[in-house]
């Protein structure tokens, strides 16, 4: 500290800062709270007493995730470099004229097995296709939360993981397992719960694998979203609460990390704001320290992704490696106390909701019974709730939305034809976890307007130095419903009677569907009732009012407001009913 400065400690600090707020309170104020229960603070002054052990030496391996119907393609959008290839395969059977034409020289190959791995070993067999590195992806669970159905029970399907002891004779890298969290993530599951069900799945499977299989590695894979230091803290606690959890098995914890950035975070309408999302999304990964991360296209929402979106994705992990220099640190993340102590809050979270699932009888049990069902949806309609009341802001979607923006056209993503040797379901069967998108509401609003969209008219009341704050604020969220949005210069140079009067002809004259008063509180104080019974007499289908109405709610509803539009409010439910009001058909169910 230099000379003349004295130290100053944490409580000291608080203190000055509490007294700053006069009265207000120091967490709800300055806090972040999150879906996870746990919330981000204004400042950290110290790190947890514990610390998860270090990830990978240094750097990741960039992986590339393809779902072209013709694997010829595949070879054409992958470049020159030695390529790490993911098959999204999911959906489809095992097909070795499919897999004989993928790209001679991978230097590695991922599957999504699934339940059903064995035809996935003879296709590669047949095929003759032996990578550097392969992982084969078995994940019963995992296809029993995204299919809601598995063909045997688990006692069968288990069994059958003897017979993968073959691939483990090659020279290569080999991971056979893999426990897959994103049905979970991509149904609204918050990051304790995905910790705590890829534990639990990974309990699961090491209490069933064979001793012929013991030895290869397995893959963890989790959805990496863009809010870097939650979820660099995720993959930080995953590696810490997965060598607990092997060590308790009396084995090392040989797993191999893996990231996906998130689906559900992705945006149909400004698609460009998912290069940032998943350019956040990927240094998060890094730090974290997952061992490999597959980077999605921005364009992935809307059909086939493009080529423009396929180089993006990769060039976003190639630049943060070679020109950022995030893959020559071990852990970028230590001496971050704020990542380190979400790492052991997260961490401690998660272990004790596993330890509530084996309590139920484990991950099998806890999915038929619907125990993580409920969970998961309670985690969805909180998030859900803070997105529709703009508590988590989505750039370009609910927060500053392009005007009179089209959706960028991709053609639909084809599926890849394949001789399927389709197995009867004959075990469990429970709803399957689906993809829910955090823009989902604001989308549905947006399309069912697109057609042909309302017209909405700000009556701005005084100068633009008071009107302006409340009507951008009322412009983007009117925008965000898909409304188009006309505004009147104001003016501080009428008196009330005259003010009101120009703007009621300039609403009539814009034959606008919904009108909205946009004035600061001061002049709504003064103009404000005036003005509504002025644009009343014009009988908009709609009056709404910028801004809470505190006392004075009675009478401006009597004087014919009908909406009141404020920071804080569900907003989807408010656009829903706007856009219903002024005619824009009924969309059904809003996502939610």
């Amino acid at each position: 500290m230099p000379e003349g400065f004295p130290p100053v400690d944490f409580e000291s600090w608080r203190s000055r800062v509490e007294a700053e707020l006069e009265g207000w309170d120091f967490e709800r104020t300055l806090g972040t709270p999150m879906v996870e229960g746990v919330s981000l603070a204004p400042l950290y002054a110290e790190r947890p007493d514990s610390a998860p052990p270090l990830p990978r030496d240094t750097g990741w391996a960039l992986w590339e995730e393809r779902a072209f119907a013709d694997p010829a393609r595949i070879a054409a959008a992958l470049g020159d470099e030695p390529t790490r290839l993911h098959l999204r395969t999911a959906e489809l059977r095992a097909s070795s004229d499919s897999l004989r034409r993928l790209p001679g020289d991978l230097v590695g190959l991922s599957l999504q097995a699934g339940a059903e791995p064995l035809p996935w070993v003879a296709a590669l067999r047949e095929a003759g296709i032996a990578p550097a590195e392969l992982r084969l992806g078995a994940d019963p669970l995992g296809a029993f939360a995204r299919s809601g159905a598995l063909p045997g029970s688990w006692k069968e399907l288990t069994a059958e993981w003897r017979e993968l002891a073959p691939l483990l004779e090659t020279d290569g890298k080999v991971a056979l397992l893999r426990v897959d969290t994103a049905p979970y993530h991509e149904a609204g599951s918050n990051a304790v719960q995905e910790l705590a069900f890829c534990l639990a799945t990974a309990h699961a499977y090491l209490a069933a694998r064979p001793d012929e299989i013991a030895e290869a590695p397995m893959e963890i894979a989790l959805e990496v979203s863009s809010g870097v230091l939650l979820e660099a803290a995720k993959l930080r606690a995953a590696r810490w609460l997965l060598a607990k959890l092997f060590a308790g098995w009396q084995q090392e914890s040989a797993v191999i990390l893996h990231a996906n950035t998130s689906r559900r975070m992705l945006s149909r309408f400004d698609p460009w704001v998912n290069v940032l999302r998943s350019s956040h999304a990927v240094f998060a990964a890094a730090v974290g320290g997952a061992d490999s991360i597959v980077c999605r296209p921005f364009d992935e929402r809307l059909g086939e992704p493009s080529t423009l979106g396929l180089r993006l994705a990769r060039n976003t992990q190639l630049v943060l490696a070679r020109e950022g220099h995030v893959d020559r640190v071990a852990d970028p993340a230590r001496g971050s106390f704020a990542i380190e102590t979400l790492t052991d809050q997260l961490a401690r979270e998660a272990w004790a909701v596993f330890q509530q699932i084996e309590s139920a009888g484990g991950m099998t049990e806890a999915l038929v019974s619907g125990w993580v069902r409920t969970r998961v949806d309670a985690s969805a309609r909180e998030r859900a709730q803070r997105i529709a009341r703009r508590q988590d802001p989505l750039t370009g979607v609910s927060e500053y939305p392009l005007a009179g923006e089209e959706l960028l056209e991709r053609p639909p993503r084809p599926r890849w034809p394949s001789k399927a040797t389709e197995r009867r379901a004959s075990g469990p069967a429970i709803e399957p976890f689906t993809l829910l998108p955090d823009a989902a509401p604001f989308e549905a609003l947006r399309e069912a307007a697109q057609t042909n969209p309302p017209l909405a008219f700000l009556a701005n009341l005084g100068p633009r130095s008071e009107y302006g704050p409340r009507s951008t604020w009322t412009r983007q969220l009117l925008i965000a419903g898909g409304f188009d949005v006309e505004e009147h210069e104001g003016s501080d140079a009428l008196e009330p009677e005259a003010a009101a009067e120009a703007l009621a002809d300039a609403a009539r004259a814009s034959e606008a569907a919904l009108v909205v008063v946009c004035a600061s509180d001061a002049r709504q104080a003064t103009h404000g009732e005036a003005l509504v019974r002025a644009l009343a007499a014009n009988a908009p289908r709609r009056l709404g009012w910028a801004g809470r109405p505190a006392d004075r709610e009675a009478a401006l509803r009597s004087a014919g407001v009908t909406d009141f539009l404020f920071a804080g409010a569900d907003v989807v439910e408010q656009l829903t009913e706007l856009l219903a009001a002024v005619g824009v058909p009924r969309i059904g169910k809003v996502p939610r």
